[in-house]
């Protein structure tokens, strides 16, 4: 037993109380601003106050669950068990973009925020990269690679560096990483 774990400064804070079925995924990469997504596809955004986080708003859902969030400058992306990938508006929580980006569930998202990429993989053996960008104050999003990897269960991936040259995924009951690079 380590005992030096006792003397750390680490203490519960709070407990938020804002979504009414299981959360499936959390994302913050702002100091201030901390994403949550559940069973029904419900997004709540959160952001940090005086001394405790505040719930601003709850993006609904389409009653498929969220399993996968991110931030991207001013948008929540989320990857859903429908195989859709949504946009929302931080600020507004309103839908930018949809795409049917996967034939089956979507297990994670990631993104590399210099490059502009998103990075998705789904459990219809697909990896996807996908290019963002703001035209005329309207988002683009654009498929830029896909590959099958046959005979595996996709369950993680993530961008190895934020300029997206390389990526990592594996899959559900795999002892196996693959690294994909440009």
């Amino acid at each position: 037993v380590n005992d030096d774990a006792k003397e750390s400064n680490i203490q519960l804070k709070e407990t938020l109380m804002g979504h009414d079925v299981a959360i499936t995924d959390l994302y913050s990469s702002q100091s201030d601003t901390l994403v949550s997504a559940d069973e029904s596809g419900n997004i709540a955004v959160w952001k940090m106050g005086d001394k405790a986080f505040n719930k601003i708003n709850m993006i609904k859902g389409y009653n498929y669950p969220c399993s996968s969030i991110r931030l991207w400058n001013d948008y929540i992306i989320g990857g859903y068990g429908s195989g859709h990938i949504r946009f929302y508006q931080l600020s507004t929580g309103a839908l930018e973009v949809e795409i049917t980006a996967h034939a089956r569930w979507i297990n994670s998202i990631d993104i590399a925020s210099e490059a502009a990429l998103l990075l998705s993989a789904s459990e219809d053996t697909y990896v996807r990269v996908w290019s963002l960008a703001v035209v005329d104050n309207k988002l683009k999003v654009e498929m830029k690679f896909s590959e099958s990897v046959t005979d595996v269960q996709l369950q993680g991936c993530r961008f190895t560096s934020q300029q997206g040259q390389t990526f990592a995924l594996t899959g559900y009951d795999f002892n196996e990483i693959y690294v994909f690079s440009r």
